[in-house]
């Protein structure tokens, strides 16, 4: 298989052939959902100990722990409204997010997310990471 380029973006997925270089500026596909616990709405006062919170921290807490540069496991988050739109790196090849229906389950656009590439995830997660150590408590 051929990779085919459009103004340097790759339009098929690259195989071997096409080098870790093409892989970088691959557009993202969106994954199966992610889907956390049944959130019951009378514990929104303690979501912390809900199973629906619990396993949101267990993947915040897997992400955050990821080596730099790693993506597979980052969970994303972009502003929505009053909320966020949550996503989770679940392939980096091809680059691949699945929606977390988390709270409200805002969600961005498909567009969007077939326009980010592994070094945007990147560049996100290194974010994130700066942002948490800015406001950790120390």
């Amino acid at each position: 298989m051929t990779c085919y380029h459009v103004g340097g973006i790759v339009i098929r997925e690259p195989v071997a052939d096409c080098g870790g270089q093409e892989r970088e500026k691959q557009m993202a596909k969106l994954g199966t959902e992610y889907n956390l616990p049944q959130l019951d709405i009378r514990v929104l006062r303690n979501l912390d100990d809900s199973p629906h919170g619990q396993e949101m921290a267990r993947l915040e807490e897997i992400s955050e722990k990821l080596p730099d540069g790693e993506i597979v496991g980052g969970v994303l988050r972009f502003g929505v409204a009053d909320g966020y739109a949550m996503y989770l790196v679940s392939n980096d090849k091809p680059l691949t997010l699945r929606h977390i229906d988390w709270l409200d389950g805002y969600r961005i656009a498909d567009a969007h997310i077939r326009g980010l590439r592994i070094q945007d995830v990147r560049e996100i997660l290194r974010r994130e990471k700066g942002m948490r150590e800015l406001f950790s408590k120390k």
